[in-house]
């Protein structure tokens, strides 16, 4: 007698392109994640026919119960920002608060140490952590995009945050910004719109590696020269250069869509264009999803617990100090579809040459 294949999570993960931890979650219907992505999950589960096993559910369900982890040890997150306003806006302002929710589930606690806030050299602040035992460290994005953090780092477990540390090469962590925006482009080019223009602040190219451009560019690369669009490069984010530069870049170069990191932009976007009327737009850096604007959701809460696993990791098998091969983990972002861009037109398949 044969009997059909059972469905599992992971199953499910592969075929929805996602993790199976938000496959897990999904299905669960757990608050952090989009209602979309749960809705599309559990609808993928109901016509694959996934079962949940009973046995396994109901055990998974008591170890969450039971699970009193005791006290392991402090973690340390570093930063180089003069104030505490740092990570208050954005995804930063998720790196903070969940750490601490996979650490404290894990039996640590995170706790935060500013340089400059502090009034302390690298020097003391070694000193410090050593007084207190802590062994396990998050370098956060540093103020500048390319920049170095003069700690004893052969007395840590350490990970980086992003790209940003030039030296040492420690084990670093980042969404993964290349895939993330050919993501974007593909979902646009899918909707129809075939000049879509790309509006780029140069530090956060740098902080992200310039993964943006390259990977914008290489993507116009596939397509007729007709087709491109020149990335709008701008310093800073003044509301005042900003508007006025957009407004002449709208006008010489007349894109159909923009894709830009902020879904904030598309406040500015709204002085010169209706949307998604006359301009598509969507965001490469959505911490949490919006139903009045489409783009990347970039998984701050797995992100930042992928962290903390890595780092207890690295202290449970007493791996410490600056590593010969540094690890870089990076973590994809997921396309959400909300109010900013056209529904999904019939001949959007592909460009037309």
């Amino acid at each position: 007698m044969a009997f059909a294949k059972t469905i599992t999570q992971r199953d499910l993960a592969r075929e929805a392109g996602v993790s199976h931890s938000t496959v897990s979650r999904a299905l669960r219907n757990d608050v952090h994640l989009p209602k979309k992505t749960c809705l599309r999950i559990q609808d993928l589960a109901a016509k694959l026919g996934y079962k949940a096993n009973p046995i396994v559910a109901q055990l998974t369900r008591e170890l969450r119960r039971s699970r009193t982890a005791t006290y392991q040890a402090t973690l340390a997150l570093i930063h180089d920002f003069p104030g505490r306003d740092w990570n208050k806006t954005g995804s930063w302002s998720y790196i903070l608060p969940s750490l601490r929710c996979r650490a404290n589930e894990l039996g640590y606690e995170v706790e935060e140490f500013g340089l400059r806030q502090l009034g302390i050299s690298a020097r003391r602040l070694t000193s410090v952590l050593q007084a207190r035992g802590i062994r396990g460290v998050f370098v956060a994005p540093l103020p500048k995009p390319i920049g170095h953090l003069p700690l004893d780092w052969t007395r840590f477990s350490a990970l980086t945050l992003g790209y940003q540390m030039s030296q040492p090469k420690l084990h670093a962590i980042a969404s993964d910004h290349y895939f993330d925006i050919r993501l974007a482009l593909h979902r646009l080019t899918r909707l129809g719109y075939q000049r879509i223009g790309l509006v780029l602040d140069h530090a956060a190219d740098l902080y992200a590696g310039g993964q943006y451009s390259a990977s914008f560019l290489g993507f116009e690369r596939e397509y007729p020269p007709h087709h491109h669009v020149p990335i709008l490069w701008l310093e800073g984010w003044n509301n005042t250069v900003v508007q006025k530069t957009l407004e002449e870049w709208l006008e010489r170069c007349q894109p159909d869509a923009v894709l830009t990191m902020s879904p904030e932009f598309v406040n500015i976007l709204r002085n010169f264009r209706q949307i998604p009327g006359e301009v598509g737009f969507a965001a490469l850096d959505m911490p949490k999803a919006d139903p009045g604007c489409s783009g990347i959701y970039t998984h701050p809460h797995e992100y930042m617990a992928a962290a903390v696993d890595f780092v207890v990791s690295q202290l449970y098998l007493n791996q410490i100090g600056v590593p010969k091969i540094p690890f870089f983990l990076r973590i994809e972002g997921e396309w959400i579809d909300g109010g900013s861009t056209r529904k999904c037109h019939a001949s959007g398949e592909k460009r037309k040459s």
